[in-house]
This record gives C-alpha cells, structure tokens and sequence, in this order.
C-alpha cells in the first residue's frame, strides 16, 4: 500500500465513538482500540515518516 504522497501530517477523522460525550483526550473504548491500532498502523507503515496526529476536540489546528 502506497501512502498519498507521503504527507507530512496524518490526521485520522470520525474514529472514535459518536455515542459518548466530547472531551478531551477523545475517548477510544475498548471495542474501537483494535480497530484504531489497525488503521494507526497501517498509516505508519504506508507512510513511515509521517506524522500522525489524533485530533483534540475543540482545539485549532495549523498546518
């Protein structure tokens, strides 16, 4: 698997559960862990040098 480019930044979006309350950190539940491991993974393997950056709710980003 090739990654797009190999970005500088990797910002994963709607991984975590939909069904809990927003704060921060976002809260992964123990049925969703596998599943962003895998996709953590996966990303770090197709683009090794990039950033991975789980998104804090309410907080701007810059890029």
């Amino acid at each position: 698997m090739a990654g797009p480019g190999r970005p500088k930044v990797v910002v994963p979006v709607h991984w975590d559960n939909f069904e809990t309350a927003l704060r921060n950190p976002p809260p992964v539940a123990p049925a969703d862990k596998p599943r962003l491991e895998t996709m953590l993974a996966a990303i770090r393997s197709a683009s090794p040098r990039s950033t991975v950056l789980l998104p804090a709710y309410d907080t701007p980003y810059t890029f």
